[in-house]
This record gives structure tokens, C-alpha cells and sequence, in this order.
């Protein structure tokens, strides 16, 4: 979790691990994603000496699903670095974990003796050879939509995470076939690996946590059948990818959580005897026994393949519940917090008295089970690892070093006949979660966990949300491969043996809140599934280039002899309490949740031929890795959410709720429904991937063993985070791990470690330990807790773009036809004007360049232009319906869009027979074949709303002319199509009413701009506008059956920059940054970029401010480069803005309309 960051990145606007919403209302919960498996003896018991001696599995590789409790730093990669103290306990830094050190699959990659997994969204020195992290912290089993979206649920569902592990798996194949470097190849996995690797799972947390927040109790009971089936389609998809050995963990206790504890505190009845929280932990149980079932029928289901249930719960809630015993204190406290600023967090950083501050770690993280109140510490994840790594926890009761064999029954017929099998050698990891197996993920993207994460292990944050290392370490490290690194750390991560695509509050299930809403990550497990499949198809190719990349990258067949795991649903379980539901109600929508999970690879599968709305995510996920190549799956359940303290303390518990262990028992028994779901959804898998090795990792069983028997184990206070700041689970949802205040004008650490943190369980009140992720993974890893067709999707490769709109996007259309635009116009990048109304580049110029593609020049410009690759037929003042006034009179430019599709009319005639003449033109003109090839994108609309206001026309007279400014932009559209064209990238309207220009021009009182200072009733109009335009492209598609349309959201986009722009590095974003006076910096008459007389020399007057960097409109009517910057980056990676939620390189794939 990470709430109230004030900086200038964008990190700075979480207020969770997964997002925030003021004062964190939903709050993701990262499940623990056990990747691999025990590789030396010394790291964990074995389970039956039946087994027997046999040499261990080398898994070459592993491969996770999931969300933050195996997230090694997607979310990190792709919003900002988790902050200090994270990452303390191991990596001495941030590392991307939201966890002192290194989470669950951090150890199961040291037990197969593999590295820590990469992040696959982590594109910066990389290195997939040995697997790769496809978890993303706050992802959920089920696709995020708007409501999971805007209440902080990470995107990067289990579909998502299924897509980027094809990506990554083509990609890999192709790269290898192309590279002559060795550098290239030592960098991607072997393509033989895909099948011989571990599919570790550890997802449903979140999709779990997110109903129980939103949902009553009745109704979270009813979504988990569907959440276990689409964790199974995701299982099935996964062995059709070649996946043939899964690891899948159940969820973990959620009401054992310190923040759960805190923010919903309960009644002594409503509480078990550990103090955790009955309902959630009642939830999660639920959701772990469909789980388990699931898992069942999929063994029999699927053929040649092994799927083992790791019942991560028990071991958890075990760590918990006996926390002492284990040698941890106070299982519902936490580590990591801050006592003078209820608002800080772990997670965050705050601003007391104008000075940064950040949570303080205890002085000992190892002592506690929780973190941050919501992650484990490190010590406590390496006692959860620990514990499942020796079978003791799983379902079949096989070592985690043993899971290379064939399918086994679902009742495990013989023990003895499992001692008799080789050992895998599993080349990479590839994981997918929450921030139980987050190595980062959400720290690159959002912002790095600060001090006192990592230090036990690394000795400073590592991006763990953890003391040190998590699950996901010590399996990397039990397999004989490096920890993971988190796909979205683009700095010095090295995917050659796996990635990791867990991102800390990571759901199933895609959430109806902003991460900075609700504490959802946005990247769900739909979405780490996307990121996966880019990750496999781009790190190929690049292999094949050769270079320092191949060495970076895991080999083509490492995607299939790849671990993949999974450790992701408990965030799923919490949102649902933290949106006031009721357990009953968490444990009706766990079914949807882990059908989500199941099913996520069909979905993807079928997506490209228009049918993915009927298809979970889940089994999407894993059917869609199988079909890759993957043949390995461990996915674990959820763990018992309800001996979370951030659980315990955030949601009322009764005292009758309350177990003996004191974990709240709705809570577990809602992570236990949600596990028995989710291993009847990995049995059917073992059915439909008749080569997959799926395994169900029991985490809960496991987790929950350990917090219940803590004392016995080494552990002191289960129930209490390690890293904290107060209260009675040292969980504090304001001031978490590693949080700061300012006294007397100078910044104090007060969310402090606890002095020994390899006696917690929990580390932040979310988390766990590095101790205790340890001995989770020495207790999955030997087993004892661990239960066809290819449609793998190539980017579009779109060889042309051509561009209509307005000055959005007019490159230099205007500019080139009626007047210049001025100095300092393009400074920033440009270093001069460059036909740009900006400081630099536009949005636009951003899309060209992630497709590979030339700057587009402007069709009106004459001079030194190249169309080999496009043309931009937008101009600035451009209208979508003819204008009745002149450009001197409103400023309208005459080239309205009608007059924008005769210039491509004729532009496409004549190129062709320019170029057929020969000569130098035949060069700078597009082939033929581009036309239909090519992307054409459309940003226009927002002139015609303010031609009306300048018309003084109320916004109820702009709305009556909207639908014939709609009807003439689907005819330009359908004529383009005439045409030829067949893929369209359509963007709706800004935010008019946040717009200086129109602050100023068109003033309202002071009760008709919202809080943030934004015209109301412009903004309606244009919220008017893009619903209509909506609807207008949904009619589009049924019309236009070969063509692909994308509806692209930028106005939420643009609105986060208003709302947040402080938090995402920016300021004054009423303010222009160029103009000439006045409360907003802009003056009509006297624009960005004027000048006056002044003794008889030409002055400028109206100059730009200092940064334009950290300013979001540059002249008061346009956006700063750094503003447009951030948009497209969020339109390039948020693809659930986007409908349908296709990646823009994906273009080109057709998809029904709802």
C-alpha cells in the first residue's frame, strides 16, 4: 500500500500500494506468489521420507502470474520505484517488492536455484533467460473494468499477464532465430525451456479484497465460483501455451491483514483468537476451497501435466496464529509506519510542515509478520516459503524441487511412486501476482517502498514490500535462478531466466477504482498477462538483433520449460470488505474471480476474432501460456487475508469473528472459499492442458500454520506488522512502513522496522517478512502443501499512420498554411518552433515513435517533408463539422474534418502515381499496400464544443448539436474505410473545463468549478460528447465488420493530470506555462509567444515559465511536452482505458462491440 506521496513523479500520486483514494477506501492486497521449488535440502524440510532419494527437478526456468505478493517489480517499472524503506531487509533498497526484502517467489527462485525473476515489464537490462515475473501488484484474476479500475485495481489482470507471457514467448522465439550475439541469447530463454519450466500462480487476493470492499457478503460468495473458473481457464490457457508443471497458491488470510484490522476494525466476537478478521479470512477460505476443488477436476480434465495446490493459507494464517512459536511478535502488527501523520505509509511518502517525510521501519523487521501493515516482511515470507517448498502444504504433498514429473491423480495415489521421479530444471520463472510476489514491479511504476523495506536482506529497498526477500526469492533461489526482476523496472533488470509481472494490490479481477481511489494496482492479472505476451514475442526479437540484449532475455524455449507462477486473488477477497460488503457477499463473486483466472487465456485467445467478453480471465491466462509453450504452472492459492493486520484494522471485526488465533475468520473463511474454488478451477485445467504440469500451491494452509503456531516456529506476534507506525497491529493506513513527518522543520522517520524482523511474520501489515517468506517457501517447496492449439497474436506492425484532428495533434498543417508558430513554441525538444503548439512533442509524436515510425509530416507543409510513412492531415482550430466563421473571426481553422478526408482522398490517388513515375518521390511517398496496412487516428471534437460556448451557447444548447458533429465524424470514418482503411485509434475529448483559455474566456462562479478548480459544466459537455462518440464507434463496428476500431479515454487520462497533478510531479496545472499575465497566466490577446514594441525593438512578452517539465498546459489552450508525454504513456500501458482494452501495437485486432 502506499498512500499520500508528494513528489514530482508520478509515484507520488498513490496513496496505496495499489492506488488511493483519499484516505485509502480499497485497499489491494498482494498475494504471495510461490514460484518455484526447494533445490538443496538445507532450505526447507522434506515432506514424507517416502519420497524417497532422487535427484532434484532442474527447472530452467519459472513463469508468474499474479499480483503484489510476487511482484518483482512490474508496477514499479511502469508507475515509479516503491520508496524507502522497502527493500531494506535484503536489497539495502527499493526493489520494486512491497516488502522489506524479498517476497515468496523470491525465495522459491533460490530454492530451484534460479535468479530472481525480471519483471517482464521491466525493459531495462533485463534478463528473461531463466523466466519471467508477469505479476503485477494489485492485479486480480478477473478483468478490470471501469468500476475495478477507478476504485484502484491494476489493469494488468490475469488476461493481460497471460498476453505478455505470448508476447514474450514469440518474441523470444523470434529474436533467437534473428540474433547472432551471444549477448541476445544469454539474455532470453531457451525456446525448449517454455515446456520444461514452472508456472508458478499467486492471484484472487485481490479480486477478493476488492469485492468484500464493494460487495456484501452474500454477494462476494456468489463471485468466487466465477473467479475460479477463469483462474482455471487461465491454467488451461497456459497448458494450450505448452505450460506442463504449475505452482498455484490459494489465497492468504485477509483477515489477519494489520490495515484490514485497522481500517475496519470489528467487534472482539467478530474476531478469531489470533485477532484476524472471521469474515475476510471466511472469504478467502471459500474462495480456496472452490479453489482446491477446481484444481482437482482440472487434474483430471488435462493430461501429462502437473498442477499443484500450495494451500498458502494455512501457512500463513499457521505464522500467524502461533507467530511467537515462529519467532515472531504481534502477527497483527506491522513493521514499517509512522505515528505523527495518520496519512503515511510504507508505501508513501507524506509532507509534514512542507518536508518530505517517509514511514519509519521498526527496528527489527525480522520480528514481524507484516510490513507495511498490508505486504509481509521478508523474514515472514521466507518462513512461508519454507513452509510450502516441502510439500507439506500442498495438493499433491510433492517438494517443490520435485515438480517436473507427469500429472498426478488428483488424489495422489502413491507418495512412494513421487519419490521415483527426476527433478526439474527449470530455466526461468515467469511470475504473476500481487505484492506477496511483487520484486518491483510497482515501485518502478509508481514510486520505490523507501526505507526500511529490503533491509534485512538487502539492506535497503528492493522493491519488495517486505524486510527482504519474498516467496518468490527464495523459489527463484531454491530453483537455482536469479530473484526476479519486476517487468516494469526498466533500470538493471535482467529477465535471461524469467520475469517477474506481480505488482503490489494487484487484483484478478480489473477494479472499479483508480489505483489512487481505491489501493488497487491497476496493472491486473488480465494485464500481466499482456504484458507477459509482449514480453514474450518483443524479447525474442530482440534476442534474434543480438547486442547486449540477448544476454538480457530468456531463450525461445525457456517459455516453455518455465516455471510459472501464480500468487495472486487475496486483493480480490479485500476489495470487496473494503467497499462494505458483507463475507457473504466477498464469497459470491470469488467464483467470478477465479473463472477469471481460469479462463483469462481463452479470452485472449478468442479476443482477436471479437469474443472476449465471454470468456473469464483466468484459464485465459494459463490456456494462453500453455498455447505459448508454457508447460509448468504453480499457482497458489490466496493466503488468510484475515490475519492481515491492514485487514484487521481497517474493517470492523466483531469479537465473535475473531479466531483463536485472533485472524478474523469472515475474512479467512472468504480466502478459503475463494481457494477451494480456485483448486477446482487448476483440476479442470489439469483436463483441458493435457501437457501441463499445473500445481496448487495450498499458501493459506500454509501461512496460516504459521502465524498460528508463530511461537512455535521462531515467529513473535503474528498478527502484528513489523514496519508500522501504532495501533494495535502497529498498522497504521496514514503513516505506514518506512513513513515520515516533519518536526521542527526537519523530516523523522517514524514507520520503523521492528528491531528483528526475522522473528515477524508480517511485515507491514500486509506483507511478509523475509523470515517468514523463507519459511512459507521452505514448507511449498518440497510439495507437502501444493496440490492444444496456438493463437499467439503478433504486434500489427502498422507500416503508415495517417493522423486527423485538430491542433492536438497538427504536427505543422496550420503553421506550414497560415502563419508560423512563434518562439518559444517547441523549445523543449525541438529547440525551436516545429509547427507544434507545444513546448515540444505532442501525443501523436509519441505514437509514432513506440510504433517505430517517423514523425508524421504535416500534408499541408510542402518543405522538406517525408510521407514514406504517413501524413497528418490535422490542423490546429480544426472542427469536425464545417465552420460558418472564418479563422481571423473565432480562430477556427477552415480544414475541417470533411476537408481533412478529401486531402487523404486525394493524397491516396496521387502518391500512387507520383511514386509509379519513379525518381526521388518513389521514396518519400507510401506504397500502395500501406493504406490498408496503416493506422489511422482521429483526435478532434473538442472545437466544436467551444465553438458553441464562443457562440454563447449554454451547455445544454452545445449538447443538442452533438449528435450531427457525431453523425459527420462517422461519415469521415466510414469513407476512410471506403477507402481501405481498416485499423482506427480513436480518441474522445479532453477535459475542456480545466483548460486556462477557457477559465478565462468563459468564467463561472466560483460554486460552479469543482474542488480541483475545473469548470463543471464545460466538462460535462465534453463527458456528453465522448459517451455519444462512444456509442457512435460501438455502431461502427457492427457496420464495419473488417475494420478495427479502438475508443481510446484520454479525457480520464488528462483529468488525473488536473486532479493529481501534484502527486504526479507536476504543478500549477490551471496555470499556462507561456502566456502574458492573470490568475491563469493567459490572456487572450497577448498569447504564448508575443511580443511588443519596446524602444523600438521587438520584445517577447509573453514568455515561458522556467520548467515546462513539471507544468501540464504550455500555453493555456495545449499541453507541455512533459504533460503529453505522460499521457501517451498511460494510453500505452493502461490499455483498460481503451475499448476494447487492446495494446495500441495491437491495434489491427478486430474485437466485437459489446
Amino acid at each position: 500500500m502506499m498512500d499520500g506521496l508528494n513528489s514530482v513523479r508520478i509515484t507520488r500520486s498513490l496513496k496505496a500500494v495499489w492506488g488511493l483514494k483519499g484516505h485509502l477506501q480499497v485497499v489491494a492486497i498482494g498475494v504471495v506468489i510461490i514460484l518455484g521449488f526447494t533445490l538443496f535440502a538445507s532450505l526447507g524440510p522434506r515432506s514424507k521420507q517416502a519420497l524417497g532419494p532422487s535427484s532434484l527437478c532442474q527447472f530452467p526456468a519459472i513463469y508468474n502470474f499474479g499480483d503484489s505478493n510476487s511482484d518483482t517489480g512490474s508496477v514499479s517499472a511502469v508507475f515509479g520505484r516503491v520508496p524507502y524503506p522497502n527493500g531494506i531487509s535484503f536489497f539495502g533498497r527499493p526493489s520494486g517488492r512491497y516488502c522489506d526484502g524479498r517476497l515468496i517467489v523470491d525465495f522459491i527462485a533460490e530454492k530451484l536455484g534460479l535468479p530472481y525473476l525480471s519483471s517482464f515489464l521491466d525493459s531495462l537490462e533485463g534478463s528473461f533467460q531463466h523466466g519471467a515475473d508477469f505479476a503485477a501488484s494489485g492485479s486480480t484474476i478477473r478483468k478490470v473494468d471501469g468500476k475495478m479500475y477507478v476504485s484502484g485495481i491494476n489493469p494488468l489482470s490475469l488476461s493481460v499477464q497471460l498476453l505478455q507471457f505470448e508476447q514474450l514467448k514469440e518474441r523470444t522465439s523470434e529474436l533467437y532465430k534473428q540474433a547472432s550475439s551471444f549477448d541476445i541469447k544469454r539474455r532470453l530463454p531457451k525456446l525448449e525451456d517454455f515446456s520444461r519450466a514452472l508456472y508458478t500462480l499467486d492471484i484472487g487476493q485481490n479480486d477478493l479484497h476488492n469485492a468484500l470492499v464493494t460487495m456484501t457478503k452474500d454477494q462476494v460468495q456468489k463471485l468466487i465460483p466465477e473467479l475460479i473458473t477463469q483462474f482455471a481457464s487461465a491454467i488451461e490457457r497456459l497448458y494450450q501455451l505448452g505450460a506442463r508443471i504449475f505452482w498455484v497458491h490459494n489465497t492468504g488470510p485477509l483477515g489477519c491483514l494489520p490495515y484490514v484490522a485497522m481500517k475496519y476494525p470489528s467487534k472482539p466476537k467478530n474476531l478469531d483468537e489470533t485477532g484476524c478478521i472471521k469474515s475476510y479470512n471466511e472469504v478467502a477460505q471459500e474462495f480456496n476451497r472452490q479453489l482446491k476443488n477446481r484444481i482437482d477436476k482440472l487434474r483430471i480434465k488435462l493430461q501429462d501435466f502437473l498442477l499443484v495446490y500450495v494451500d498458502i493459507y494455512s501457512a500463513k494464517y499457521s505464522l500467524i496464529s502461533d507467530a511467537k512459536q515462529n519467532g515472531f511478535v504481534d502477527p497483527l502488527g506491522y513493521c514499517c509506519k509512522h505515528t505523527g501523520d495518520s496519512k503515511l505509509h510504507c508505501w508513501n511518502k507524506g509532507t509534514v510542515n512542507g518536508t518530505i517525510v517517509y514511514a519509519t521501519p521498526c527496528d527489527n523487521p525480522a520480528e514481524y509478520i507484516s510490513w507495511d501493515s498490508i505486504h509481509y516482511t521478508e523474514a515472514a515470507n521466507r518462513w512461508v516459503a519454507n513452509r510450502i517448498s516441502d510439500g507439506s502444504f500442498s495438493d499433491p504433498p510433492l517438494p517443490i524441487t520435485r515438480l517436473c514429473k507427469k500429472s498426478l491423480p488428483a488424489s495422489v495415489a502413491s507418495v512412494n511412486h513421487v519419490g521415483e521421479a527426476k527433478e526439474c530444471k527449470f530455466p526461468a520463472i515467469f511470475n504473476f501476482g500481487d505484492s506477496n510476489s511483487d520484486t518491483g514491479g510497482l515501485s518502478a511504476a509508481f514510486g520505490q517502498a523507501g526505507p526500511p523495506h529490503g533491509e534485512t536482506f538487502f539492506h535497503a529497498p528492493a522493491g519488495r514490500y517486505c524486510d527482504g526477500r519474498l516467496v518468490i526469492d527464495f523459489i527463484a533461489q531454491g530453483l537455482g535462478l536469479p530473484y526476479l526482476h519486476a517487468f516494469l523496472d526498466a533500470v538493471g533488470s535482467n529477465f535471461s531466466h524469467g520475469a517477474n509481472f506481480a505488482t503490489a494490490g494487484s487484483t484478478i479481477r480489473p477494479q472499479n477504482t483508480t489505483l489512487h481511489q481505491g489501493g488497487f494496482s491497476p496493472i491486473s492479472l488480465n494485464v500481466q498477462f499482456y504484458e507477459f505476451h509482449d514480453f514474450h514475442q518483443r524479447s525474442q526479437i530482440f534476442r534474434r538483433k543480438g547486442g547486449v540484449f540477448k544476454d538480457l532475455l530468456p531463450k525461445g524455449e525457456y517459455f516453455s520449460k518455465a516455471l510459472y507462477t501464480f500468487d495472486i486473488g487475496q486483493n480480490d477477497l479485500v476489495a470487496g470488505y473494503f467497499l462494505n460488503m458483507s463475507t457473504d457477499q466477498v464469497r459470491a463473486f470469488v467464483p467470478d474471480v477465479i473463472s477469471q483466472f481460469s479462463t483469462i487465456v481463452k479470452t485472449i485467445k478468442l479476443f482477436y476474432l471479437g469474443f472476449m467478453q465471454f470468456l473469464p480471465p483466468m484459464r485465459r491466462v494459463v490456456q494462453d501460456i500453455y498455447d505459448q509453450g508454457g508447460r509448468y504452472f504453480w499457482i497458489h492459492n490466496t493466503g488468510p487475508v484475515g490475519c492481515l493486520p491492514y485487514v484487521m484494522d481497517r474493517l470492523l471485526i466483531r469479537a465473535s469473528e475473531v479466531d483463536k488465533v485472533g485472524c478474523a475468520s469472515p475474512f479467512n473463511e472468504v480466502a478459503q472459499y475463494f481457494n477451494r474454488k480456485l483448486k477446482e478451477e487448476v483440476a479442470h485445467l489439469r483436463k483441458e492442458l493435457p501437457h501441463a504440469v499445473l500445481t496448487y500451491v495450498d499458501v493459506y494452509s500454509v501461512k496460516y500454520d504459521l502465524i498460528a503456531n508463530a511461537s512455535l516456529y521462531g515467529f513473535e506476534q503474528p498478527l502484528r506488522a513489523c514496519c508500522g507506525h501504532g495501533g494495535k497491529y502497529n498498522y497504521n493506513e496514514h503513516i505506514g512502513c518506512g513513513g515520515k513527518i516533519i518536526v521542527k522543520g526537519k523530516e523523522v522517520l517514524v514507520g520503523k522496522a521492528c528491531k528483528n524482523p526475522s522473528t515477524a511474520i508480517n511485515w507491514d501489515g500486509v506483507h511478509y517478512t523475509e523470515a517468514a517468506n523463507k519459511w512459507i517457501f521452505n514448507r511449498i517447496a518440497d510439495g507437502s502443501n501444493s496440490a492444444q492449439s496456438r493463437s499467439l497474436i503478433n504486434d500489427c506492425d502498422f507500416p503508415a499512420i495517417f493522423n486527423f484532428g485538430d491542433s492536438n495533434s497538427d504536427t505543422g498543417g496550420l503553421a506550414a498554411a497560415f502563419k508560423p508558430v512563434p518562439h518559444p513554441y517547441g523549445e523543449t525538444f525541438f529547440g525551436a518552433p516545429a509547427g507544434r503548439n507545444s513546448d515540444g512533442r505532442l501525443i501523436i509524436d509519441f505514437l509514432a515513435e513506440s510504433l517505430g515510425l517517423p514523425y508524421l509530416s504535416a500534408y499541408l507543409d510542402s518543405v522538406g517533408t517525408n510521407f514514406s510513412h504517413g501524413a497528418n492531415f490535422a490542423t490546429a482550430g480544426s472542427t469536425v463539422r464545417p465552420p460558418n466563421f472564418t479563422i481571423s473571426q473565432f480562430g477556427v481553422s477552415p480544414v475541417s474534418l470533411d476537408v481533412q478526408f478529401v486531402q487523404f482522398s486525394e493524397f491516396l490517388t496521387r502518391s500512387q502515381i507520383v511514386r509509379k513515375r519513379g525518381g526521388i518521390f518513389e521514396g518519400l511517398l507510401p506504397k500502395e499496400d500501406y493504406f490498408s496496412r496503416a493506422l489511422y487516428t482521429f483526435d478532434i471534437g473538442q472545437n466544436d464544443l467551444a465553438y458553441g460556448y464562443k457562440l454563447n451557447l449554454s451547455t445544454d444548447q452545445v449538447k443538442t448539436y452533438v449528435p450531427d458533429v457525431l453523425d459527420q465524424f462517422s461519415k469521415v470514418v466510414r469513407g476512410v474505410y471506403a477507402k481501405g482503411g481498416r485499423s482506427f485509434w480513436i480518441h474522445n475529448t479532453g477535459p475542456l473545463g480545466c483548460l486556462s483559455y477557457t477559465l478565462v474566456l468563459f468564467p463561472v462562479a466560483e460554486a460552479q468549478l469543482d474542488k480541483y478548480g475545473c469548470s463543471i459544466a464545460h466538462n460535462e459537455a465534453a463527458q456528453y460528447y465522448n459517451a455519444k462518440l462512444k456509442e457512435v464507434v460501438a455502431q461502427l463496428r457492427k457496420d464495419l465488420p473488417s475494420a478495427s476500431i479502438t475508443y481510446v479515454d484520454v479525457y480520464s487520462f488528462k483529468c488525473t493530470l488536473f486532479t493529481q497533478a501534484e502527486k504526479l510531479g507536476f504543478e500549477k496545472p490551471l496555470v499556462a506555462c507561456c502566456g502574458h499575465g492573470g490568475k491563469y497566466n493567459f490572456n487572450n490577446t497577448e498569447r504564448c509567444g508575443s511580443t511588443k514594441l519596446v524602444d523600438g525593438k521587438e520584445m517577447i512578452i509573453a514568455k515561458s515559465c522556467q520548467n515546462p517539465s513539471v507544468r501540464v498546459l504550455w500555453d493555456g489552450i495545449h499541453y507541455t511536452e512533459a504533460a503529453n508525454k505522460w499521457v501517451f504513456g498511460q494510453i500505452l500501458d493502461n490499455n483498460s482505458f481503451s475499448d476494447p482494452p487492446i495494446p495500441l501495437k495491437m491495434a489491427c485486432q478486430r474485437a466485437t462491440s459489446n
